[in-house]
C-alpha cells in the first residue's frame, strides 16, 4: 500500500508529516488483507486485556471474603462489594463480546477475499449494537449469569450468607 503521508522540511531542515492524502477512504475501502490482520492483532490484545481486568475482579472476590472473616465487616457491605465486582465484570465481558462480534466479522472478510467488507469501524459498530438502556441492561444480565463471570461471587455470597446464618 503506499504511503498515504506527504512530508514536507521545515525551516529547521527537519521533516513533519502531513495529513493523509485525500484518496485515503479509498484506500481503506479496498484494504487488503494485511489491514484486516491488523485490526484482528489489535483487536485480540484488547480481548486479552479484558480478561486479565476480569481476573483482578475474580481475585479481589475471595480477598473480600477473607477481609469479611477477619474484621468486622459488615455482612451488607460485603453483599455491595461482592454486587459491585460482579456487576463490572459483566459491564467488561460486554465490551469484550462486541470486540469479539467485530473480530468474527474480520475473521470472515479474511476468509472470503474477494469481500470488500469496510474495516475500522469498531465504533460505529459498537454504538449500533448498543441497544436502547432495557437491551443494554438485559446484555449486562445476560453475561452476570454466565458460569465463568458468576464465579466465584455466587460462591463467596453463599458463603457469607452461611456465616451470617452461624
Amino acid at each position: 500500500m503506499p504511503d498515504t503521508k506527504a512530508t514536507t522540511k521545515t525551516e529547521t531542515g527537519t521533516e513533519n508529516d502531513s495529513a493523509p492524502s485525500p484518496n485515503l477512504a479509498e484506500q481503506v475501502e479496498s484494504a487488503d488483507p494485511a489491514c484486516h490482520e491488523t485490526e484482528w492483532m489489535v483487536l485480540h490484545e484488547s480481548i486479552e486485556s479484558y480478561e486479565k481486568l476480569t481476573l483482578v475482579l475474580k481475585l479481589a472476590a475471595p480477598v473480600l471474603a477473607i477481609v469479611y472473616i477477619l474484621t468486622p465487616m459488615s455482612t451488607i457491605w460485603l453483599f455491595c462489594l461482592l454486587l459491585l465486582l460482579w456487576l463490572q465484570e459483566a459491564i467488561w465481558r460486554t465490551g469484550q463480546g462486541r470486540l469479539e462480534s467485530r473480530i468474527r466479522q474480520i475473521e470472515q472478510a479474511l476468509s472470503q477475499e474477494s469481500d470488500r467488507t469496510p474495516i475500522y469501524h469498531l465504533y460505529s459498530d459498537w454504538q449500533n449494537n448498543r441497544g436502547d438502556s432495557f437491551e443494554l441492561v438485559s446484555e449486562y444480565l445476560a453475561h452476570a449469569r454466565r458460569p465463568t463471570v458468576a464465579y466465584p461471587y455466587v460462591v463467596v455470597i453463599a458463603l457469607a450468607i452461611l456465616a451470617w446464618i452461624f
